[in-house]
């Protein structure tokens, strides 16, 4: 992942996807916004006890320098499971972890502080797919339920598919519980350390994608918390970063 500086506001995107005709795309930071310590500063958070006027400022910054319409979004109210919706309107989709959708009028959104975001992209059948995987969405499969819900129905074939694993917790950060460590393959695990972008991985091409099309940003939100707002890091109290993607 790269990060250009636009209108004050610096927004990843993902090398693979860059300059793709019809295809927008964006991660955001923790710098350049307007909330104040512990959600400092770009909290994009939406139900997080930061000031709601602050989140709203924070998404129009973040909109005007991804170049996305804040109207056109399509928001989770994520539970970590492994919901999968299908959207076709702008709106808040209850209950759910996952979005796909092939609307040029929808943009889909999530919100994570080390769970793993998924960005899926069918450039065959112009479809795209968006989800949050924190380890009980990873545990589930919610990647590879995200491609099988976009081949069901769209007719996405999954090797067509591409995928990008953007910003989250890392295998050098994530110590885990047994109870937890009990819900993933010994493969996935190393001196307690759990490793999600793997399981995610995994879980994308056990639905059938082409490894080669799968691209991990490798980028720890726990270590760059200079950069990344990490819920584990920053002790259970801080903002969120937002994941986009949408046609155009």
């Amino acid at each position: 992942m790269f990060f250009e500086k636009r209108h004050g506001l610096f927004v990843g995107r993902f090398p693979a996807w860059a300059g793709t005709a019809g295809l927008r795309h964006a991660f955001s930071t923790r710098r350049g916004g307007n909330s104040l310590p512990p959600f400092g500063a770009l909290n994009l958070g939406l139900n997080t006890e930061d000031d709601p006027d602050s989140v709203r400022e924070n998404w129009a910054k973040f909109c005007l320098a991804a170049g996305l319409d804040r109207d056109r979004m399509a928001f989770t109210r994520q539970v970590h499971g492994d919901g999968v919706a299908v959207v076709e309107t702008p709106g808040i989709i209850q209950d759910t972890d996952a979005l796909v959708t092939q609307s040029r009028d929808v943009v889909l959104a999530i919100q994570v502080a080390d769970c793993v975001p998924v960005f899926l992209f069918d450039p065959r059948r112009r479809a795209v797919g968006l989800a949050h995987a924190g380890w009980r969405g990873s545990a589930l499969g919610i990647a590879g339920k995200t491609t099988v819900a976009m081949a069901g129905r769209f007719g996405s074939r999954p090797a067509d598919l591409s995928a990008c694993i953007g910003p989250s917790i890392g295998p050098c950060c994530f110590e885990v519980g047994p109870e937890t460590a009990e819900r993933f393959a010994p493969r996935y695990l190393q001196a307690g350390r759990l490793d999600l972008w793997a399981v995610n991985r995994d879980s994308l091409i056990a639905a059938g994608m082409d490894p080669n099309a799968i691209h991990v940003s490798r980028l720890c939100t726990v270590c760059h918390r200079d950069w990344f707002f990490s819920h584990r890091g920053d002790g259970g109290k801080t903002g969120r970063m937002a994941a986009v993607i949408g046609l155009e």
